[in-house]
């Protein structure tokens, strides 16, 4: 798979941009002795960065690259809000008034009445 790259002299001024054939292969032939850092990119791949030492002779290296980490993100922007969610409450609550109302349903009567008034039985419950 084709990908690309840079070649850095460590110890030196040298720098080579590079690009792969199809099959991923790269030749820079005349190197000079030294130390190089080698990065190889490729879209939706992880860069891998390897340090070279180079003395003489011929060096190859095999460089597999990673998955790269998938990012992303979601906003969600509305224009109206959403069902439930647009009343307004434009005064402060009085926690004391919701705990003395909550008491006093409590300990209303236990026959639960229908919207005519008329008494309805709940199953367990006696009327």
């Amino acid at each position: 798979m084709q990908a690309s790259g840079k070649l850095e002299g460590l110890t030196s001024s040298f720098r080579k941009d590079f690009d792969t054939d199809s099959a991923g292969k790269y030749a820079l032939p005349n190197l000079a002795a030294g130390s190089y850092r080698l990065t190889v990119r490729r879209p939706g791949f992880a860069t891998q960065v390897v340090t070279l030492e180079v003395g003489s002779g011929v060096i190859s290296r095999t460089i597999t690259l990673a998955l790269a980490a998938v990012a992303s993100s979601i906003e969600v922007v509305a224009a109206t809000p959403l069902p439930g969610t647009d009343a307004v409450l434009d005064k402060e609550i009085d926690t004391a008034s919701v705990y003395r109302e909550c008491r006093s349903l409590r300990s209303a009567t236990t026959t639960p009445q229908s919207a005519d008034g008329a008494g309805v039985s709940v199953p367990g419950n006696a009327p």
